[in-house]
Protein backbone atom coordinates (compact mmCIF):
# COMPACT_ATOMS: atom_id res chain seq x y z
CA UNK A 1 0.00 0.00 0.00
CA UNK A 2 2.99 2.23 0.78
CA UNK A 3 4.89 1.31 -2.49
CA UNK A 4 1.17 2.01 -4.35
CA UNK A 5 0.27 5.48 -2.47
CA UNK A 6 3.68 6.81 -3.28
CA UNK A 7 3.04 6.63 -6.39
CA UNK A 8 0.21 9.55 -6.10
CA UNK A 9 1.37 11.26 -2.65
CA UNK A 10 2.82 14.83 -3.37
CA UNK A 11 1.00 14.92 -6.94
CA UNK A 12 -2.73 15.17 -7.02
CA UNK A 13 -3.83 13.46 -3.68
CA UNK A 14 -2.38 13.36 0.00
CA UNK A 15 -1.48 10.72 2.15
CA UNK A 16 -4.88 10.66 3.72
CA UNK A 17 -7.07 11.10 0.36
CA UNK A 18 -6.36 8.45 -2.00
CA UNK A 19 -9.53 7.68 -3.61
CA UNK A 20 -10.20 3.42 -4.05
CA UNK A 21 -9.76 3.65 -7.54
CA UNK A 22 -6.07 4.69 -7.47
CA UNK A 23 -5.49 1.93 -4.98
CA UNK A 24 -7.48 -1.07 -7.19
CA UNK A 25 -6.22 -0.08 -11.02
CA UNK A 26 -2.28 -0.47 -9.87
CA UNK A 27 -3.11 -3.72 -8.14
CA UNK A 28 -5.04 -5.13 -11.31
CA UNK A 29 -2.68 -3.67 -13.79
CA UNK A 30 -0.06 -5.75 -11.72
CA UNK A 31 -1.66 -8.86 -11.75
CA UNK A 32 -2.61 -8.66 -15.32
CA UNK A 33 1.42 -8.74 -15.73
CA UNK A 34 1.81 -11.32 -13.58
CA UNK A 35 -1.10 -13.84 -14.31
CA UNK A 36 -0.98 -13.83 -17.89
CA UNK A 37 1.89 -16.49 -19.60
CA UNK A 38 3.63 -13.81 -21.69
CA UNK A 39 7.17 -13.90 -22.09
CA UNK A 40 8.02 -10.37 -22.65
CA UNK A 41 6.12 -7.54 -22.09
CA UNK A 42 6.28 -3.35 -23.92
CA UNK A 43 5.07 -0.30 -21.74
CA UNK A 44 5.71 2.95 -22.60
CA UNK A 45 7.97 5.15 -20.05
CA UNK A 46 4.50 7.16 -18.50
CA UNK A 47 3.95 3.12 -17.36
CA UNK A 48 7.24 2.77 -15.17
CA UNK A 49 5.61 3.09 -11.99
CA UNK A 50 3.57 -0.34 -12.72
CA UNK A 51 5.99 -1.83 -14.35
CA UNK A 52 8.22 -1.43 -10.95
CA UNK A 53 5.37 -1.91 -8.63
CA UNK A 54 5.07 -5.19 -10.12
CA UNK A 55 8.60 -6.51 -9.88
CA UNK A 56 8.45 -5.28 -6.62
CA UNK A 57 6.07 -7.65 -5.77
CA UNK A 58 8.10 -10.58 -7.39
CA UNK A 59 10.78 -10.07 -5.90
CA UNK A 60 8.48 -9.28 -2.42
CA UNK A 61 6.83 -13.14 -2.89
CA UNK A 62 10.08 -15.07 -3.77
CA UNK A 63 8.44 -15.66 -7.57
CA UNK A 64 10.94 -17.71 -9.68
CA UNK A 65 11.08 -16.00 -12.44
CA UNK A 66 10.21 -11.50 -12.91
CA UNK A 67 8.60 -10.33 -15.87
CA UNK A 68 10.58 -9.38 -18.89
CA UNK A 69 9.34 -5.74 -19.27
CA UNK A 70 10.52 -3.42 -22.29
CA UNK A 71 10.06 0.65 -22.30
CA UNK A 72 9.55 2.66 -25.20
CA UNK A 73 9.18 6.64 -25.57
CA UNK A 74 5.80 7.97 -26.07
CA UNK A 75 4.96 8.75 -29.43
CA UNK A 76 6.31 12.15 -30.50
CA UNK A 77 2.80 12.97 -31.24
CA UNK A 78 1.19 13.49 -28.22
CA UNK A 79 -0.11 16.47 -26.56
CA UNK A 80 2.48 18.90 -24.83
CA UNK A 81 0.41 19.16 -21.62
CA UNK A 82 0.90 15.98 -19.71
CA UNK A 83 -2.34 15.91 -17.57
CA UNK A 84 -4.41 15.93 -20.71
CA UNK A 85 -6.62 12.61 -20.07
CA UNK A 86 -8.71 12.51 -22.99
CA UNK A 87 -8.60 9.15 -25.06
CA UNK A 88 -10.23 10.07 -28.06
CA UNK A 89 -8.40 13.09 -28.23
CA UNK A 90 -6.91 13.81 -32.11
CA UNK A 91 -3.40 14.91 -31.49
CA UNK A 92 -3.12 11.22 -29.66
CA UNK A 93 -4.38 9.80 -32.69
CA UNK A 94 -2.18 8.38 -35.73
CA UNK A 95 -4.51 8.34 -38.82
CA UNK A 96 -4.05 6.73 -42.23
CA UNK A 97 -6.31 6.62 -44.96
CA UNK A 98 -7.23 3.63 -47.33
CA UNK A 99 -4.27 5.23 -49.99
CA UNK A 100 -1.51 4.95 -47.24
CA UNK A 101 -2.70 1.34 -46.19
CA UNK A 102 -2.70 0.31 -49.88
CA UNK A 103 0.73 1.91 -50.73
CA UNK A 104 2.42 1.05 -47.82
CA UNK A 105 0.67 -2.75 -46.76
CA UNK A 106 -1.20 -4.46 -49.56
CA UNK A 107 1.00 -3.62 -52.36
CA UNK A 108 4.39 -4.50 -50.56
CA UNK A 109 2.33 -7.98 -48.96
CA UNK A 110 0.99 -9.40 -52.06
CA UNK A 111 2.84 -7.61 -54.67
CA UNK A 112 -0.65 -6.60 -56.23
CA UNK A 113 -4.05 -5.42 -55.54
CA UNK A 114 -7.17 -7.45 -57.04
CA UNK A 115 -10.41 -4.92 -57.84
CA UNK A 116 -13.88 -6.21 -58.43
CA UNK A 117 -14.69 -2.85 -61.12
CA UNK A 118 -18.72 -2.63 -61.07
CA UNK A 119 -18.78 -0.37 -64.10
CA UNK A 120 -16.95 -3.32 -65.88
CA UNK A 121 -19.78 -5.52 -65.08
CA UNK A 122 -18.07 -7.41 -62.05
CA UNK A 123 -14.85 -8.38 -63.74
CA UNK A 124 -11.77 -8.62 -61.96
CA UNK A 125 -8.74 -5.97 -62.44
CA UNK A 126 -5.21 -6.77 -61.35
CA UNK A 127 -2.76 -3.59 -60.29
CA UNK A 128 0.40 -4.14 -60.28
CA UNK A 129 1.57 -1.15 -58.74
CA UNK A 130 0.24 1.94 -57.07
CA UNK A 131 0.56 4.39 -59.77
CA UNK A 132 -1.75 2.47 -62.37
CA UNK A 133 -3.96 2.54 -59.26
CA UNK A 134 -4.03 6.20 -58.96
CA UNK A 135 -4.31 6.97 -62.70
CA UNK A 136 -7.63 4.63 -62.90
CA UNK A 137 -8.96 6.28 -59.74
CA UNK A 138 -8.23 9.50 -61.39
CA UNK A 139 -9.55 8.89 -64.84
CA UNK A 140 -13.17 7.53 -63.25
CA UNK A 141 -12.69 3.95 -64.42
CA UNK A 142 -12.62 2.96 -60.75
CA UNK A 143 -14.88 4.07 -57.95
CA UNK A 144 -14.06 4.42 -54.38
CA UNK A 145 -16.28 1.97 -53.23
CA UNK A 146 -14.45 -0.81 -55.51
CA UNK A 147 -11.04 0.01 -53.64
CA UNK A 148 -12.53 -0.32 -50.18
CA UNK A 149 -13.74 -3.79 -50.95
CA UNK A 150 -10.20 -4.89 -52.42
CA UNK A 151 -8.44 -3.28 -49.65
CA UNK A 152 -10.60 -4.93 -47.15
CA UNK A 153 -10.51 -8.00 -48.55
CA UNK A 154 -6.77 -7.94 -48.74
CA UNK A 155 -6.39 -7.27 -44.80
CA UNK A 156 -8.91 -9.65 -44.27
CA UNK A 157 -6.62 -12.15 -45.86
CA UNK A 158 -3.33 -10.76 -43.90
CA UNK A 159 -5.86 -11.20 -40.75
CA UNK A 160 -6.61 -14.45 -41.47
CA UNK A 161 -3.58 -16.48 -40.12
CA UNK A 162 -4.18 -14.44 -36.72
CA UNK A 163 -8.05 -15.69 -36.34
CA UNK A 164 -7.15 -19.23 -37.31
CA UNK A 165 -4.48 -19.17 -34.72
CA UNK A 166 -7.13 -17.55 -31.97
CA UNK A 167 -9.27 -20.49 -33.04
CA UNK A 168 -7.47 -23.27 -32.83
CA UNK A 169 -4.64 -22.66 -29.82
CA UNK A 170 -6.40 -23.16 -26.31
CA UNK A 171 -3.48 -21.42 -25.22
CA UNK A 172 -4.06 -17.87 -27.53
CA UNK A 173 -8.03 -17.97 -26.31
CA UNK A 174 -7.45 -17.88 -22.90
CA UNK A 175 -5.06 -14.69 -23.37
CA UNK A 176 -7.49 -13.67 -25.83
CA UNK A 177 -10.51 -13.54 -22.99
CA UNK A 178 -7.91 -12.39 -20.47
CA UNK A 179 -6.82 -9.66 -22.08
CA UNK A 180 -10.21 -8.84 -22.96
CA UNK A 181 -11.09 -9.22 -19.20
CA UNK A 182 -8.26 -6.68 -18.59
CA UNK A 183 -9.49 -3.99 -21.03
CA UNK A 184 -12.85 -3.92 -19.56
CA UNK A 185 -11.65 -3.75 -15.72
CA UNK A 186 -9.76 -0.90 -17.23
CA UNK A 187 -12.52 0.74 -18.56
CA UNK A 188 -14.75 0.66 -15.44
CA UNK A 189 -12.05 2.19 -13.67
CA UNK A 190 -11.70 4.64 -15.79
CA UNK A 191 -15.47 5.75 -15.46
CA UNK A 192 -15.21 5.56 -11.23
CA UNK A 193 -12.55 7.97 -11.73
CA UNK A 194 -13.72 10.13 -14.28
CA UNK A 195 -16.74 9.93 -11.88
CA UNK A 196 -14.91 10.92 -8.68
CA UNK A 197 -13.61 13.95 -10.58
CA UNK A 198 -16.97 15.00 -11.64
CA UNK A 199 -18.34 15.01 -7.97
CA UNK A 200 -15.19 16.36 -6.62
CA UNK A 201 -15.57 19.26 -9.30
CA UNK A 202 -19.16 19.88 -8.15
CA UNK A 203 -18.72 19.90 -3.90
CA UNK A 204 -15.99 22.25 -4.95
CA UNK A 205 -17.91 24.14 -7.08
CA UNK A 206 -20.97 24.15 -4.43
CA UNK A 207 -18.18 25.49 -1.52
CA UNK A 208 -16.98 28.02 -3.82
CA UNK A 209 -20.74 29.55 -4.65
CA UNK A 210 -21.30 29.14 -0.35
CA UNK A 211 -18.29 30.82 0.37
CA UNK A 212 -18.96 33.60 -1.64
CA UNK A 213 -22.96 33.84 -0.85
CA UNK A 214 -20.81 34.42 2.99
CA UNK A 215 -18.77 37.09 1.82
CA UNK A 216 -21.63 39.33 0.58
CA UNK A 217 -24.28 38.58 3.72
CA UNK A 218 -21.17 39.59 5.58
CA UNK A 219 -20.79 42.66 3.37
CA UNK A 220 -24.64 43.76 3.81
CA UNK A 221 -24.36 42.86 7.84
CA UNK A 222 -21.24 45.56 7.69
CA UNK A 223 -23.25 48.34 5.37
CA UNK A 224 -26.15 48.15 7.24
CA UNK A 225 -24.23 48.38 10.91
CA UNK A 226 -22.91 51.56 9.65
CA UNK A 227 -26.00 52.91 8.59
CA UNK A 228 -27.28 52.41 11.55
Amino acid sequence: MEKIGSYYWNRTYGPQGLPAAKIFCPCMQVAAILCQKADIWLFSMDQRDIVMLARDYAEDINRETKPAIILHNNLPLLPEDPDLNLLRYPARTLFMDDAEYIKYVIFPWFGKLDVVVKKANGSNKTYASMEDLVVDYGSGNLGSDDVKLAFGKGINNILKPIGEHFINNVEAQNLYFARKLQDQITADTLKIILRNKERQSLAESQNSRRGAATIVFGSADRKEFSQD
